[in-house]
This record gives structure tokens, C-alpha cells and sequence, in this order.
């Protein structure tokens, strides 16, 4: 990865919540509500209609300069031009996805635990997606780990962290207070009547939560002086 990417916001453009001729609109909306990074994710339609998808929302993307990444297939990325891509374990594995995109690829892993975690970073992801943080929506059968997970991973690999699973801005202050540099929404934002307002919740909550920590941790400098 060539750039350096801010990972704070991070929207999930998911067939499951989004038909296909709203992928623009929708790109362009979470965009202008503060996303960093979008990540098109698609499970219903054929290839031909998610590499036009992947063009549609890339014409949004490449004028506001946020990142676009395709689940899955790092194929697709290829062939769209898209920014990389965020794979899972089932899915072509990292190291052979970096040969096939470049070193300027963003390339993603997901991880449930700290061991999946440390060894996707050892095979060239940029950043890990973790989770099942709290209750998801997307995926109901997955059992919430918690906080916990976030600060257990942060403390074990030096690549940006991201919390995903029933992100919303009440919680997305914990997320980013346990470690996580930055949060990822699919339902939340796609299930609110404004899309833009719900990812600039989003926004919001997180930089307080980082103004907030960093305050925090200022004090406890200041405090570790003591008295001259």
C-alpha cells in the first residue's frame, strides 16, 4: 500500500441493502457524509453486473478521493481498477492476492480472533477487519466478541484496525477506546432515512472519541510529571 489510507469510516456498499441502480447514489452519499474508505460487497448479482457496478460507484469514488475496495475477488479489483480489495478466509489468499494487484494495492483481511489477525498481517494485509464486535444486523448467527477483541488485536499486530458488527455512533465510541482506528457500517447507514446524516454520525462519534482519548492520555503525561 503506497498511500497511506485513514480507515475511520468505513462503509460497506452491500447488495443485501442496496439495489443495484442506487450503488452511485449511495457511494456518493456515504462519501459526502465523512467515509474514508467504501468497500462494494456483493453476493446476488453475476459478474457482469458487479463490474458494472464497480465502474458506476468508481466514477463517485475517483473525483472525491476516497478508496474503493471489492469483497472477495481480487479479479474484480483488477479488472475495475478499484483501489484493492478486503478478502476473508475462504477467499484467495492474501499473499497471492498482492502478486496479482501490486505493492500499491490496499488489500484487507478479516479476523475473528488474535491468531487470524497476526497472521494475516504476516502475509501482507494492510489492515484487519475485526469482528463480530457487537450484534449485526447483516449477520445475525455470528455471537458478538466485544470490545475485548479489538484491544487484544491492537495490541498484536501494527497494521490500522477496524471494528465491524453492529457498529452504530453510540458504540463507535467504545470501538475506537478499545483500539480500533477506525469503524465499519453496512445496516446502519443503509437502514437510516438520510444515508449522508447516518455516515456523519458516524464521523462525528469517532473523532470525539479520539479528541477524547487523546485528552485522556494527556492528563495521565501530565499527571506521571508530578509537581516541580
Amino acid at each position: 500500500m503506497a498511500a497511506e489510507v485513514i480507515f475511520s469510516v468505513y462503509v460497506v456498499l452491500d447488495d443485501s441493502c442496496l439495489a443495484p441502480g442506487l450503488f452511485a447514489a449511495a457511494a456518493a452519499a456515504a462519501s459526502d457524509g465523512g467515509a474514508t474508505v467504501l468497500q462494494f460487497r456483493s453476493k446476488k448479482l453475476c459478474d457482469a453486473e458487479r463490474l458494472s457496478a464497480i465502474r458506476e460507484i468508481l466514477e463517485v469514488t475517483v473525483e472525491r478521493g476516497v478508496p474503493l475496495l471489492v469483497n472477495d475477488r481480487a479479479d474484480l479489483a483488477l479488472a475495475s481498477g478499484a483501489d484493492g480489495v478486503h478478502l476473508g478466509a475462504g477467499d484467495i489468499p492474501i499473499e497471492v492476492a498482492r502478486r496479482l494487484l501490486g505493492p500499491d494495492a490496499i488489500i484487507g483481511g478479516t479476523a475473528h480472533s488474535i491468531e487470524e489477525a497476526v497472521l494475516a498481517e504476516k502475509k501482507g494485509a494492510d489492515y484487519i477487519s475485526a469482528g463480530c464486535i457487537f450484534t449485526s444486523v447483516t449477520k445475525p448467527a455470528l455471537a458478538p466478541a466485544g470490545p475485548g477483541l479489538i484491544e487484544g488485536i491492537a495490541g498484536a499486530v501494527s497494521v490500522p484496525v477496524v471494528a465491524i458488527g453492529g457498529i452504530t455512533p453510540e458504540n463507535a465510541r467504545t470501538a475506537i477506546e478499545a483500539g480500533a482506528g477506525g469503524v465499519v457500517s453496512v445496516s446502519y447507514v443503509w437502514n437510516s432515512p438520510d444515508w449522508r446524516k447516518a455516515v456523519a454520525e458516524l464521523a462525528a462519534a469517532v473523532q470525539r472519541q479520539r479528541e477524547e482519548g487523546n485528552v485522556s492520555r494527556e492528563a495521565l503525561f501530565l499527571d506521571s510529571q508530578g509537581e516541580e
